[in-house]
C-alpha cells in the first residue's frame, strides 16, 4: 500500500500493528476502502438489553451482513475510523423496504441512549462508547441538517419565533479519535447496551420486521498475489 496525503496516519497505523504481529507482507498488499455491517433482529423490551453485532455472523448473509465470518480474511486488514447505527424494515422475503436513521422515528430515537463495545480478539478497544454522541445534536463531527430544523414563522408573526419541521437528514455517522486497526485472522465483535424499547414503529407492515444495523468505514488492505503501486 503506497502512502497517499490524506490517508496517511491510517495506513502507517496498519502497517505499524500488522508488523508488531508478524504481517510484515500487508505493507505490499491492495490498499482499499472498506465498510463493514452487521444486522440484528430488533425487537421491544421493557428491560435494558445487549446485541452482539459480528458475533456468529457466519449465521447470516446479505443483505444483513457483508461478512462470512467474524474475523478477515489473510492480506486483509481495515482501520475503523468512523461508524453508525441505522434502521431498516424488511418484508418476508428479506427485501429491504426503507433505510433511516433511529431519530426518524420517535419510538426508537431512544436507542441512540446505548453504549458501544468493540473487542478484536481479548482485547476491548471500545469501553462503553456513549452512542448518543453520534445523533447530530450531540455529534461534533456533524455537517448533516438535523432531523428536527428551525424555519421562520409565516409573516405577520413576530420573526424572532421559529417552528420545528421535520428533516429527514441527521448526522449519525461517528468519527472515532483513534483509528482501530482489525489485523487478518483475529475474531472480532462488538456488544452493544441498549437501555430498552417500548415500541416498534407503527408503520411496520405484517409480516415484516425491523433490524438495526452498525456500519463501520474506513482504509484497509485486500490481499494481493504481487506487489501493487
Amino acid at each position: 500500500m503506497r502512502n497517499r496525503t490524506n490517508a496517511g496516519r491510517a495506513i502507517d497505523k496498519i502497517i505499524a500493528v500488522n508488523d508488531k504481529l508478524g504481517n510484515t507482507g500487508i505493507k505490499n498488499m491492495q490498499g482499499t476502502t472498506r465498510i463493514i455491517y452487521d444486522s440484528l433482529p430488533l425487537v421491544v423490551s421493557p428491560k435494558a438489553f445487549t446485541l452482539d453485532f459480528f458475533q456468529d455472523v457466519n449465521t447470516r448473509k446479505f443483505p444483513f451482513t457483508n461478512l462470512l465470518q467474524n474475523n478477515l480474511q489473510v492480506g486483509e486488514t481495515i482501520v475503523i475510523e468512523d461508524y453508525y447505527f441505522n434502521l431498516i424494515e424488511v418484508d418476508a422475503n428479506n427485501v429491504i423496504i426503507w433505510e433511516r436513521p433511529l431519530e426518524y422515528f420517535a419510538e426508537t430515537e431512544g436507542l441512540y441512549r446505548s453504549d458501544l463495545n468493540f473487542m478484536i480478539g481479548e482485547s476491548r478497544v471500545l469501553k462503553s462508547v456513549k452512542v448518543g454522541s453520534s445523533q447530530a445534536s450531540f455529534n461534533y463531527n456533524s455537517t448533516f441538517l438535523a432531523m428536527g430544523t428551525r424555519s421562520i414563522s409565516s409573516a405577520g408573526t413576530d420573526p424572532n419565533v421559529s417552528t420545528i419541521t421535520k428533516a429527514e437528514k441527521g448526522h449519525s455517522i461517528y468519527k472515532l479519535r483513534t483509528d482501530l486497526v482489525i489485523p487478518p485472522e483475529i475474531s472480532f465483535s462488538a456488544p452493544v447496551q441498549f437501555s430498552g424499547l417500548n415500541a416498534l414503529p407503527a408503520v411496520t407492515s405484517i409480516g415484516n420486521s425491523f433490524h438495526i444495523v452498525l456500519t463501520m468505514e474506513g482504509r484497509g488492505s485486500l490481499l494481493a498475489m504481487r506487489t501493487t503501486v
